[in-house]
């Protein structure tokens, strides 16, 4: 949830600046609209004005799980992982979203409770079997805690999850290709079929 988001330059934010206070402007009230264009100060890299967005949303609704989520990525991208915490805690107690956990799973790691963020991995890894990213976090946790061992346990984790979830696309790139070129092959052999209709009717003239 914009945590790995890849931001343009920030030089191309001021030509949509006036857009988008505009559009403030005219829906002062609309909280999807004011959540969206938080979003898009995110994305922008424009956090000072996200946070102001952010901060209205709350201010009328505190249970507000798209800005909570959105205020919590402001605090992560802004290095107040400590900050994040308690906003990721807030969006659990109200739904059981696996993004929420992991995020705070790297805040956690960026605050240095590394027996927390690992307990937010195998609350991911049990609930979410096929989430790698799962395996990734403890074995990041496990380098910076200088444990080799465990740091290659659960890469080879990471990647043999990550060879099977490819693997299964493959597969079923592979079925969807199939069912595609037997669907051509029957229009086709259809097609033939009444153009040979046609001409035998033709014959019989």
């Amino acid at each position: 949830f914009f945590l790995m988001i890849r931001r343009p330059p920030r030089s191309t934010l001021f030509p949509y600046t006036t857009l988008f206070r505009s559009a403030v402007q005219q829906h002062p009230d609309d909280a999807q609209t004011l959540s969206q264009i938080s979003q898009m100060y995110v994305a922008f890299g424009d956090f000072t004005n996200a946070q102001q967005l952010v901060t209205r949303l709350l201010d009328r609704e505190p249970d507000n799980v798209s800005a909570l989520l959105i205020q919590s990525v402001i605090f992560l991208q802004t290095s107040h992982a400590d900050l994040a915490i308690p906003v990721f805690n807030h969006v659990l107690s109200l739904t059981n979203l696996p993004d929420a956990k992991l995020n705070r799973a790297i805040a956690y790691i960026r605050t240095g409770n590394y027996i927390a963020a690992r307990s937010d991995c195998l609350d991911l890894d049990n609930s979410l079997p096929k989430c790698y990213a799962a395996e990734y976090r403890p074995a990041q946790i496990a380098v910076l805690e200088h444990d080799t061992n465990q740091a290659e346990h659960y890469l080879q984790l990471c990647l043999t999850k990550r060879t099977a979830r490819n693997t299964i696309m493959a597969r079923s790139s592979r079925a969807i290709a199939d069912a595609q070129t037997r669907n051509r092959s029957q229009v086709m052999s259809v097609a033939v079929r009444q153009q040979i209709g046609r001409a035998s009717c033709r014959e019989r003239v």
